[in-house]
């Protein structure tokens, strides 16, 4: 499914790591959670009301009452969405680079390229809320065994490469909780460089069309 997102790698995939990047033009189930997506990276998570979703929607209550029972029932509804859509991009990340160098591509720039206002908004309101708060523990697990999946492919080692997973993304959740505002920019040479030490590869930052991408090589090809 093309979401607009952009080519994570040179091979023309799509990468669909920032997840509700599609316009609402109208209001469906899935409007509401795009919606609250946005709402995270814009005001936060106390914006995440019953009257200020409608608003937003311009929606009665009446009409969020007949999709969700309740304000619990809705967060469980998007915290389900958002994880499936996680971890859905996992397993194509995994499945679809043809070698072993694309999908480190296709992950880090997939990384890089995630609403990252929405995503630390995320993972505050994962402090308070334990709906979210799950949803998170499971793709983080995810995420790390997919990182180790991958790192697999350079390190014939699995408990350094179970180490090295664990470090990456938690580099990663590391930056999204930095206060302030954080540039994408700065985000993607981080993670690049980390690739880049851990598996003494060559890295170079492009400009694409869809915006500024790592390309990997390796130092002996």
């Amino acid at each position: 499914m093309d979401d607009g997102l952009g080519a994570a790698g040179g091979t023309g995939r799509v990468c669909r790591a920032v997840p509700y990047a599609r316009a609402v033009t109208k209001v469906d189930r899935e409007a509401y959670f795009v919606t609250t997506y946005q709402l995270l990276g814009e005001l936060g998570p106390d914006a995440i009301t019953i009257p200020m979703i409608c608003q937003r929607l311009d929606v009665t209550k009446g009409a969020f009452y007949h999709r969700f029972e309740s304000l619990e029932h809705f967060i469980q509804a998007f915290a389900d969405h958002w994880q499936t859509g996680f971890l859905r991009q996992l397993e194509d990340w995994e499945q679809t680079a043809p070698d072993r160098i694309t999908q480190l591509e296709f992950m880090v720039n997939g990384t890089a390229s995630m609403a990252h206002e929405s995503e630390a908004a995320l993972r505050s309101w994962g402090f308070s809320e334990p709906i979210v708060r799950a949803a998170l523990s499971r793709t983080d697990s995810a995420a790390e065994a997919s990182l180790c999946h991958a790192l697999r492919q350079f390190i014939d080692d699995q408990a350094l490469a179970a180490l090295l997973a664990y470090e990456g993304v938690s580099l990663s959740i590391g930056m999204l909780h930095r206060p302030g505002t954080l540039d994408p920019h700065r985000f993607l040479d981080v993670i690049a460089d980390w690739a880049q030490r851990v598996l003494d590869l060559e890295v170079t930052i492009v400009v694409t069309p869809q915006g500024r991408r790592a390309r990997f090589h390796d130092r002996t090809s």
